[in-house]
């Protein structure tokens, strides 16, 4: 391309150089300079075939060009001119003429030196943009670095005559410029690279990578422990918790097998329990959660943060061992991930308001054994264990009596008991401030009662029968339910009148006599094992009831934004699940309506409910679509009905609030048989009373008529469509204050009321297809102390509080945002 761009640049000045001689002088220079940029060009080009030079260099010999052929095209008009008064002055000035050759002569020296100076910048930028090669090639660059020779002064040429001045002659056409030999470079040849076609703008490839390796959570490794051990044993879904319901002095009585003079003996001391998993942790199972239970609802805030900073201070380990496998925690930053954890999970549970859901969820999340929800998900039961067994380990070395701990190996050993207990008891009740009742039940007629530490304002009270421990409980009761007590000792049911119509004072208890139990209740079994048992869901969602939850729980669940939450709080800030089947509506209401039964109205109250029931003879049928399943007959919806109120009557009867309102959550959530006295079927005969009701009250509505699909009502999982009629008369019959809140969409939600009575409130949370429980708390801030923090523990509790406040704060953002 070079060589044919000369020749055109010879061709060009051959026709200039016609009419002015002088021009040779000038274009040999350029001409000769071009072939040294060739001579460059083609001894690069044959060295490296490097196409990053050959556009550089393009680019270059493309402007030269230019500045040349604008030069000799201005020289040609100029000379054009000049030819045309050279005859006219040549002979007349001929000093004037050679004063203008040596003008020309030195305009042209200037523009040949700025050419040079041009291709000698040319150079520099090929240095600076190819570092690399300056190396191969700076033997051919010196040769075109010396300094330019001096243009000779031309001879004054002799002066034309006109008649010589003609038409110029045809140009003859140019010889091919023979090709210099390269000057090769004193280092070695390269090979030629490869000639890749330019990409546009490529850019650099990223430097690879490298794997990452997952880093195992370390809760899983508890996960893998349960999951090899009590999790791998086949047993009944009733005994695979590590906690169970509370029991009254009977069920104590009766789940030991005493007599009357022994359980009077123990009821001295202890007069309900809780039975705790058999595996070999039960004893840190069994003091774990009663501990537990001082730190989170009995000590304060401030001895919460001492206890954990004791713990900090000593760096206890939770190291683990499973005898027999290859299963172990014994990792020094595992374990402190796992004791941080540990606190957390204690911290979170202290921080909630409402004492009664703080019980709740604690009892509920220790006794999981599987993943319920992402709050519980089964594993703080493996984190006490841990910690209580690596505690227990720890204090044995402040004992005088340490020695006698012969298997003290045992003490980190999952699911083995340690056969000298007693020295650790007795140490961990010094150490940890408590007074440890140990009861043991040797047999029928005898316990023997064993005492531990003195501080009697944190009591724990651990129920042994050889081989296993369980948790005790104390209750004060008056004398006069005390003699109650004693006179009816050998009765386990209270007597009622034969014919349960006939009226009955207010005051007088009822509790059915169940009469082949079994059998009667086998229908309402058969229905729920042919419906909502047989469907294929996780376990977490069976529960026809779940887990209170707060007002961000609430907020989440329903995606509101942060004025449509602003507004829900007024009237409904916490809410509880229930099971999405077509009873939705009667657990919803069931549940609420019943939870004033047992914790609102009077006994006087609660009798007189039932007695008006039986007035109304209220039947108990209930019909299955699609199937042949049914209850439509007399005898047995009376028995149903019977069955209803004997349980709820019972419920009634537990003297202690907390006890009472556990057994009644417990009983209606089941799905499932779980002891004796949680088969499951609770929630089944609240549905079918429920459905009755409100079909037998639609009849005093003025709006009866809109029940278009009547018939629903008395459908196992059938919605009735017209529901808000149903909801209207039972608000007035019931003497109840209803607030049905339909939640229409995250910025929207429409609150209906009815009922006045505003002392007995029911909040039904809807969303087309659903209906859950709605709650209303007052907002009561936390007891804090003023003072600043004292100490890392009570640091991380506001610590926690402040990210929950970055939380909302972040979301408010993004609703703001949006």
């Amino acid at each position: 391309m070079i060589n044919h761009r000369i020749s055109h640049m010879n061709h060009q000045n051959q026709k200039s150089l016609t009419l002015n001689p002088f021009h040779k002088i000038i274009n040999n220079r350029i001409i000769q300079k071009c072939h040294q940029n060739s001579q460059l060009y083609n001894s690069k080009n044959d060295q490296e075939q490097n196409i990053e030079n050959d556009l550089l260099y393009k680019n270059k010999d493309n402007q030269l060009q230019n500045n040349l052929n604008g030069y000799l095209i201005n020289e040609d008009s100029q000379e054009q001119n000049q030819d045309n008064n050279q005859i006219f002055t040549e002979n007349q000035q001929p000093n004037n003429k050679d004063a203008n050759r040596s003008i020309n002569t030195q305009d042209k020296d200037e523009i040949v030196i700025k050419i040079r100076r041009e291709i000698q910048e040319n150079t520099m930028i090929n240095q600076e943009y190819h570092p690399q090669k300056i190396d191969s090639i700076n033997n051919t660059l010196s040769s075109f670095k010396s300094k330019p020779e001096p243009i000779p002064k031309p001879e004054p040429e002799p002066i034309l005559q006109p008649e010589h001045i003609l038409q110029p002659e045809p140009i003859p056409k140019s010889e091919p410029i023979p090709k210099p030999e390269p000057i090769l470079p004193p280092e070695p040849i390269l090979p030629p690279e490869p000639i890749l076609p330019p990409e546009p703008n490529p850019q650099p490839e990223p430097n690879p990578q490298p794997e990452t390796i997952p880093v195992p959570d370390p809760l899983e490794f508890i996960q893998r422990i349960i999951a090899e051990t009590s999790k791998k044993r086949k047993v009944a879904d009733e005994f695979q918790y590590y906690i169970r319901r509370f029991q009254d002095k009977l069920e104590l009585k009766k789940h030991y097998g005493l007599t009357l003079k022994t359980s009077a003996e123990l009821y001295k001391n202890c007069n309900a329990f809780r039975e705790v998993r058999g595996d070999g942790n039960c004893f840190y199972t069994s003091f774990g959660f009663q501990f537990l239970s001082i730190l989170l609802f009995e000590y304060s805030l401030d001895q919460f943060n001492d206890f954990f900073n004791k713990i900090r201070q000593i760096e206890l380990p939770m190291k683990i061992f499973v005898p027999g496998t290859e299963l172990k925690i014994d990792d020094k930053e595992i374990e402190k991930y796992l004791l941080d954890e540990f606190q957390r999970r204690l911290t979170k549970l202290k921080l909630i308001e409402d004492t009664n859901q703080r019980e709740e969820q604690f009892r509920t999340e220790f006794a999981a054994y599987e993943k319920q929800s992402k709050e519980i998900d089964g594993l703080l039961y493996g984190l006490s264990t841990i910690f209580f067994r690596n505690y227990s380990n720890y204090v044995v070395d402040f004992s005088d009596a340490k020695d006698a701990v012969y298997d003290r190996e045992n003490l980190l050993n999952w699911e083995v008991e340690c056969n000298s207990n007693e020295v650790v008891i007795a140490e961990l009740a010094k150490q940890l401030n408590t007074f440890v009742q140990l009861i043991f039940i040797e047999n029928s007629n005898n316990i023997v009662i064993r005492e531990y530490g003195i501080n009697k304002n944190h009591k724990i009270i651990l129920l042994i029968k050889p081989g296993h421990y369980n948790i005790g409980y104390f209750q004060q009761i008056n004398e006069t339910e005390n003699r109650q007590d004693n006179s009816q000792e050998n009765q386990v049911q209270i007597e009622i009148p034969q014919n349960i119509n006939q009226p009955q004072h207010s005051n007088d208890i009822n509790i059915l006599q169940p009469v082949n139990r079994i059998n009667e209740l086998d229908t309402l079994k058969h229905i729920i094992a042919e419906t909502s048992q047989n469907r294929q869901i996780q376990d977490e969602f069976k529960y026809y009831i779940r887990r209170f939850q707060d007002k961000l729980e609430l907020r989440k669940h329903y995606g509101l934004t942060l004025k449509t939450s602003a507004e829900l709080y007024k009237n409904c800030n916490a809410f509880r699940e229930v099971r999405g089947d077509g009873n939705c509506f009667y657990t919803s209401f069931g549940f609420q309506f019943l939870s004033i039964l047992l914790f609102e109205y009077s006994q006087d109250q609660f009798n007189d409910f039932f007695n008006k029931i039986r007035q109304i003879e209220l039947p108990m049928k209930i019909f299955v679509p699609g199937t042949d399943l049914k209850i439509d007959d007399k005898e047995l919806e009376k028995y149903l009905l019977n069955e209803f109120q004997r349980r709820m009557t019972k419920l009634k009867l537990i003297e202690d609030i907390n006890q009472r309102e556990e057994q009644f959550r417990t009983e209606f959530a089941a799905y499932e048989k779980q002891s004796e006295e949680i088969d499951g079927l609770l929630y089944g005969l609240s549905t079918i009373f429920f459905r009755n009701y409100s079909n037998y009250v639609v009849d005093f509505s003025d709006a009866k008529d809109a029940v278009y699909d009547r018939e629903n009502l008395l459908n196992w999982e059938v919605e009735c469509n017209s529901n808000e009629v149903v909801i209207a008369e039972l608000a007035k019959q019931l003497n109840t204050f209803v607030q049905l809140i339909f939640i229409e969409n995250s910025n929207n939600i429409v609150i209906r009321e009815y009922g006045i009575n505003k002392n007995h409130k029911i909040i039904l949370l809807i969303k087309p297809g659903h209906y859950n429980i709605g709650y209303f708390q007052s907002e009561n801030n936390l007891n804090f102390n003023d003072q600043q923090p004292q100490n890392q523990n009570e640091q991380l509790l506001l610590n926690n509080q402040q990210q929950l406040k970055e939380k909302q704060e972040y979301q408010q953002e993004e609703e703001n945002q949006y």
